[in-house]
């Protein structure tokens, strides 16, 4: 059975910096990256949504 290494949030910001994506706010697309996953902000597998509870709001308009 093949294995799978998976990259840290950090290892894919920084591979979306050198394919030239600006990101503003890096503490923001780390929590991005967490609660949605790359292929579903990147790769566009997902429909725009959004997450709304006491603590955070979080909108998503890709």
């Amino acid at each position: 059975m093949e294995t799978f290494d998976y990259t840290t949030v950090e290892e894919q910001i920084a591979k979306l910096k050198s394919q030239n994506l600006i990101i503003s706010d890096e503490a923001a697309a780390k929590v991005a990256l967490t609660i949605y996953g790359y292929s579903n902000l990147i790769k566009s597998y997902r429909e725009p949504y959004t997450i709304i509870n006491h603590l955070v709001h979080i909108q998503m308009n890709i």
